[in-house]
């Protein structure tokens, strides 16, 4: 009989079950959809760090309580070729380098004025992947990150201008195109790759941002990692390529969360506001 009662009470009011089937959907949809957006955001941040990390076995950085601006002596890369167990060695050079656009007016996002790459020693330890064309083999040339090169319209074959610190302008070749992955200070930048001796001779660039190294074949990363840190006057961070490559995917996803956290509260108001919504329902009903 109460059984028959409740059906009889749900079917008279037709629109009262319908706005609590609505915010039940809304309220478990709010949640379910914050979740997987977390999961897939993250999985899309680690994804872009590998390029960074990828091959990587050891990597020599500025001691953590360097300066901003500290850098790795070139000399640390013939160091670190000598020791034993080191298959590949690369330096990583970076430098800030403004460029114009096709009004001669600097491209800048958020007052950033751009930054540079080299190509670096070794193709498989570079920080990037060839999306278009070529990257930079000899001087006068250029490759624009993706981004980069939908922002500003500049094609392959096209001359851009870059502008060096004491203010000349030097004309490039655009030789093709790059994607850096999901690096978090790079989001908002011009991003260029040139041949290193453009970018020593237009930044006045003296050291290398990082030196990256693969293994010899038999030969772990945590021992070369040892062996590097013991050839290396102290100043400079050792690290193997799984902890290099966690503290750049640590300090990106510390950008996200913030993000991820907020998302969630509002998910969290939602089904608040819904269980409202059904428990006044059935008290009515």
């Amino acid at each position: 009989m109460l059984v028959r009662t409740t059906l009889a009470g749900l079917a008279a009011r037709k629109l009262r079950m319908a706005s609590t089937a609505v915010a039940i959907m809304l309220g478990v949809g709010f949640v379910a959809g914050t979740l997987i957006f977390s999961d897939t955001a993250r999985a899309a941040v680690y994804d872009g760090l590998a390029r960074s990390g990828r091959n990587v076995d050891v990597a020599v950085r500025p001691a953590a309580d360097a300066a901003v601006d500290a850098t790795v002596a070139p000399p640390t890369v013939d160091a670190v070729r000598r020791v034993p167990g080191v298959g590949t060695v690369s330096g990583r050079m970076r430098a800030t380098l403004p460029m114009l656009d096709r009004r001669g007016r600097l491209v800048s996002n958020f007052d950033h004025p751009g930054v540079a790459f080299d190509t670096g020693d070794a193709p498989g330890l570079r920080p990037f992947d060839v999306t278009a064309g070529r990257a930079p083999t000899g001087t006068g040339e250029v490759a624009l990150a993706v981004a980069t090169a939908e922002r500003t319209g500049y094609p392959l074959g096209d001359q851009i201008t870059v502008v060096d610190r004491r203010q000349g302008r030097h004309q490039l070749t655009v030789v093709g195109t790059v994607d850096f992955g999901s690096v978090r200070d790079l989001a908002d930048q011009t991003v260029l790759v040139l041949d290193r001796r453009d970018l020593v001779a237009f930044t006045d660039t003296a050291g290398f941002d990082q030196v990256v190294v693969s293994a010899a074949a038999g030969v772990s990363a945590e021992d070369l990692a040892g062996r590097v840190r013991a050839a290396l006057p102290a100043g400079l961070l050792v690290q193997t390529g799984d902890r290099f490559r966690f503290d750049l995917a640590d300090d990106a996803v510390a950008e996200l969360a913030p993000f991820l956290t907020a998302m969630l509260i509002f998910a969290v108001i939602a089904c608040v506001v819904a269980a409202f919504v059904i428990a006044n329902t059935f008290t009515i009903l």
